[in-house]
């Protein structure tokens, strides 16, 4: 296929987005589209090698697939080997086992559904999975095997007119069905190839309908690299994704490809973009394990280090063109692939946990306690549809939801307490909430991800933003009707953002005597059991190497904007629990032998029951909440 200056630099234009996103979302919040412009490039040349062979009546499927593992599988093991190798020899044993499931899934093309079945994309654990980049390319191989076959039957069967009508109502099906089940089951959502396969058709919309010769103009081009670069920096992950947004950069990839002018654009021949979009296969492999390695390092990264780690990613990225991609040798690269999954076999044991014997690693005893709190850490997800009070857990996809009996109270007549905020309120809250029901009527509003607030509101582009709206409105609603003595508002970051000044007038108006806001949580990346081990795994303090800055500022702030309201006490958890020393800080993290968070910052239950003892209990005005009607 003759090269095309457009679509590589187009590559370049994606990889960049995605690389920049990945070490830092703080510089690119919405670099995550450039996959997505991936799956539009996939689909276009796809749909042209397949068509094209089809007129010449020299389409063969097992030449297609060759082609496509000859581009795909050898960078892919090498960086797998590479991988493999690094985490033998320092990942504990539970870490070890989910990676090897990771590997397995990746080397077979099928790391999407674990994923999905795991954590979602944006969630706090990604740092964990050295593999998680993989699930694009699980989602373009099984695009790659399932549509040659589609479209070889249906070339038999019907003309070419029907074939691209059939064409343009799958994506629009999968399109529809991507922006649905992105409301309603957001992980299978963003990784599975049903509601990804419009994103690869949009490719082959391209092929099939060209640009209109009055419509081929530069200006098209630069309409759709700006509407990729605006999708890359004002969409975020509070968006559903890939739901309706995600059109906006999949129509800017198309712009691009359609229009025979964007090649002659001086931004994809600069030789800078020209040498990244023919890397960026590579770049892509290896820029996430670095990523991951940063934030499992005992330091905290920062932005010099993000910066050496995009070097790095591209000089990987340019050596493995060179001297992977390039190469003639395809034997040699198959026997390497044959290799790895030999490899990945032979320790295959040590995945299910039969034979750890075999890994010097697994004889360190941190291993008993990073088992512990990933067990604690499964259960609790496992509880979480029962017995939790979060809205965003209960929610239906017709906006409905039923939350258990225990979350709002039936004693209508008495003002009690509300607890209202994200799953960290929820958390705390385990530490005197059963003391105060024995007291009072107690209220929890709870939604995942959810800032407590009445005076703003975050839409429906996904569940979670749904839910937070209802769950405030609900929130709204029982403050009105009830009039609580007693509000606790807390959340996991970021209080800083919310309209204070709002919330405090409509719960004086509404009654509220005692408005109790309880600042962030210390939070550690990639979580608590990790960073304790890696630092020694003794003593009841850990260091701040890897405690997150951005608690530490939202703690000040807060300190300062409720100092000057009536009636509003303000909790500082990181005041009470760390202590500061020249340059840095310890925190407490050990509460009755156990550690103050079995992920990043949700708080134990010994923890939360410390800090309501130490903190909390005496802000309650028991007497006056236990009688008043």
């Amino acid at each position: 296929m003759k090269f095309r200056l457009d679509i590589n630099g187009l590559r370049a234009l994606a990889v960049f987005t995605v690389v920049i996103f990945h070490f830092d979302p703080t510089w690119m919040q919405g670099g995550f589209v450039g996959v997505d412009v991936f799956f539009v490039i996939s689909g276009f040349l796809m749909t042209k090698i397949i068509f094209d062979r089809l007129d010449k009546a020299q389409f063969s499927l097992l030449e297609f697939y060759l082609a496509r593992a000859k581009r795909i599988i050898p960078a892919l093991t090498i960086m797998l080997l590479v991988v493999t190798i690094y985490c033998w020899n320092v990942l504990y044993d539970v870490e070890f086992q989910k990676y090897l499931k990771h590997l397995f899934s990746s080397l077979l093309f099928y790391s999407n559904v674990v994923y999905w079945q795991e954590a979602g994309y944006f969630s706090a654990s990604a740092h964990e999975n050295y593999l998680l980049h993989t699930w694009s390319l699980s989602v373009e191989w099984q695009f790659y095997v399932v549509y040659p076959i589609f479209i070889a039957v249906l070339a038999r069967l019907l003309t070419r007119t029907i074939i691209k009508i059939l064409i343009l109502l799958g994506a629009l099906a999968s399109f529809v069905l991507g922006v649905y089940a992105t409301d309603i089951w957001p992980d299978p959502a963003y990784f599975s190839l049903p509601t990804r396969a419009w994103q690869m058709l949009a490719g082959a919309i391209v092929f099939l309908y060209p640009l209109p010769k009055r419509l081929q103009h530069s200006s098209m081009s630069l309409l759709g690299i700006l509407l990729i670069t605006f999708s890359a920096f004002a969409f975020s992950s509070d968006y559903g994704w890939p739901g309706v947004y995600a059109a906006v950069p999949i129509i800017g990839a198309m712009l691009v490809i359609a229009n025979p002018q964007s090649a002659s654009l001086r931004l994809f021949n600069l030789n800078a973009v020209e040498n990244t979009g023919k890397w960026s296969y590579s770049i892509y492999l290896w820029h996430w394990p670095i990523v991951v390695f940063l934030h499992n390092q005992n330091f905290a990264v920062q932005w010099f280090h993000n910066v050496l780690g995009i070097v790095c990613s591209f000089i990987l990225g340019f050596l493995s063109y060179k001297f992977i991609e390039c190469s003639r040798l395809y034997y040699a690269k198959f026997a390497v692939f044959a290799s790895t999954v030999l490899f990945a076999n032979s320790i295959s044991p040590f995945a299910t946990g039969s034979d750890s014997s075999i890994r010097a690693k697994s004889a360190d005893p941190s291993n008993q306690l990073i088992q512990k709190y990933s067990q604690d850490r499964n259960n609790a997800a496992r509880s979480e549809s029962r017995e939790s009070c979060r809205l965003s857990v209960h929610l239906k996809s017709n906006d409905e939801y039923v939350l258990p009996e225990h979350c709002v109270s039936k004693n209508e007549g008495i003002r009690g307490v509300l607890i209202w905020g994200d799953s960290h309120a929820e958390a705390i809250a385990a530490g005197f909430e059963s003391f105060l029901k024995a007291r009072t009527s107690v209220d929890t509003v709870i939604s995942s991800g959810c800032r407590p607030t009445v005076t703003q509101t975050v839409g429906n582009a996904s569940k979670l933003r749904k839910a937070c709206d209802l769950s405030n409105s609900l929130a709204k609603d029982i403050i009105a009707a009830k009039k609580p003595l007693s509000v606790v508002i807390a959340m996991k970051n970021k209080h800083e953002i919310v309209d204070w000044p709002g919330n405090i007038e409509f719960l004086k108006r509404n009654g509220v005597e005692n408005i109790i806001v309880i600042g962030p949580t210390p939070q550690w990346y990639p979580t608590v059991p990790l960073v304790y081990v890696r630092e020694g795994g003794q003593g009841e303090f850990l260091s701040d190497k890897k405690l997150d800055p951005g608690v530490l500022s939202t703690d000040r702030k807060m300190a300062n904007t409720l100092a000057s309201f009536d009636s509003v006490t303000y909790v500082s958890v990181i005041k009470e629990l760390c202590v500061a020393e020249e340059d840095s800080r310890r925190c407490k993290v050990k509460f009755d032998d156990t550690l103050i968070s079995y992920d990043y910052g949700h708080l134990s239950k010994p923890a939360a029951t410390y800090l309501s003892e130490e903190l909390l209990f005496d802000l309650f005005d028991y007497e006056s909440i236990s009688v008043s009607h």
